[in-house]
């Protein structure tokens, strides 16, 4: 492939959330002006009815119009900004779309802030005119507007002070997992070993359990009978799982690489898993996540457990 560039589908969405200072008529009416040939406007105002903010989610992550960014805009309170990227988190849609923070106050990004690690792509004025927001969303969703054919992206997401450079990779085997891990260590990390396993485990994880749907137990199993690389070979012929994958989404900030992990399956349990923190050396399975924790500043489950964000500090 050469990674020729297309639309997806209809016109792309962009997702508004009002509240706070900012929850009025005018500011509404501010949003919706921002619809051009490149996009749409979806705008709301929040609401404190759980169900109906649920809803929101649903019918947006349903719509034709393909997400790619969502704008939270609170005036001058950030407060609610954190619970609404929480909920949308949970969207399969939404959940990994980039958000932009509009409010009086700017707060500090940095690889240690909440904000971080909740998807937030840029923090900007609510002073802002109608073409400098443009012009900023237009730079956010770049590549999400467009997507290349081979499955690969990188973009250049914009903070306030600096430039994250932002890449995207899908794959379907072990083996490739292995191989993508090692290169990503070479070349971001100095060929680490520790982030190169820490991957592996990962995405390999995501790859077993998440798109082959194979449990702790039933792998367990087939690795006492021998028969778990021929289950694995298996499963990737079946209908239900050829084309299933796991997507790595990588990107830098200052001196600390994060990433982001989905595979397509139903997810676990994972706060059993990690609260243990203990490998334990006599069991065939169900060592790789608390392996992974440990190569890792940080690492976190998204629920329902098929998405886990880790941070990883360069020096």
């Amino acid at each position: 492939m050469t990674g020729q560039l297309h639309i997806i589908g209809q016109r792309p969405n962009v997702v508004v959330f009002t509240y706070g200072d900012a929850n009025t008529e005018e500011r509404q009416r501010f949003y919706q002006s921002l619809s051009c040939p490149d996009y749409s406007v979806s705008v709301r105002k929040f609401t404190q009815a759980a169900e109906t903010r649920k809803d929101w989610y649903e019918s947006i992550s349903n719509n034709t119009n393909f997400p790619v960014c969502l704008i939270l805009d609170g005036g001058s309170d950030g407060h609610i900004a954190q619970q609404i990227i929480q909920e949308v988190q949970s969207s399969d849609m939404l959940g990994s779309v980039p958000v932009i923070l509009v409010c009086t106050d700017i707060p500090a990004i940095d690889p240690e802030s909440e904000l971080t690690w909740l998807g937030v792509k840029g923090v900007v004025a609510n002073t802002l005119s109608i073409p400098e927001i443009r012009s900023y969303i237009a730079t956010v969703t770049s590549g999400l507007i467009r997507e290349s054919q081979d499955a690969k992206r990188s973009d250049v997401l914009f903070y306030p002070t600096k430039i994250v450079h932002e890449s995207v990779f899908r794959v379907q085997t072990r083996h490739h997992a292995r191989d993508l891990s090692y290169a990503v260590a070479r070349t971001l990390a100095g060929g680490s070993s520790k982030l190169a396993a820490g991957l592996t485990e990962l995405l390999v994880n995501g790859i077993e359990h998440g798109c082959l749907g194979i449990d702790g137990a039933t792998k367990g199993r087939l690795i006492e009978e021998g028969a778990f690389v021929e289950e694995i070979h298996k499963r990737r012929m079946h209908p239900e799982y050829a084309d299933k994958f796991v997507e790595l989404k990588i990107w830098q900030m200052e001196h600390s690489l994060f990433f982001e992990i989905l595979d397509q399956g139903k997810g676990f349990d994972s706060a059993a898993v990690l609260s243990t923190g203990k490998v334990d050396n006599k069991s065939k399975h169900g060592r790789g996540i608390v392996i992974a924790q440990g190569c890792f500043a940080d690492l976190r489950y998204i629920t329902p457990g098929n998405r886990v964000k880790a941070r990883y500090d360069l020096t």
